[in-house]
């Protein structure tokens, strides 16, 4: 319904900028809702374990807390 919106504004000649700061999101945002939903993912998520994750026998005491 808001990309409805958006594009509704866009054709009255509303800058997309506007619509975004009375929206309160980013240009960036309306980009991705338009995404196909069969796009591919290409966000790169960390490959590495943290250094300050907690070892197991530390997460299993918290748990039982």
């Amino acid at each position: 319904m808001t990309l409805a919106h958006v594009d509704e504004a866009l054709e009255k000649g509303v800058r997309l900028e506007a619509i975004c700061e009375r929206l309160g999101v980013a240009p960036r945002t309306i980009q991705r809702w338009r995404k196909p939903a069969t796009a591919e993912d290409r966000r790169c998520g960390p490959h590495t374990r943290p250094a300050n994750r907690l070892s197991e026998v530390e997460r299993r005491r918290i748990l039982a807390v």
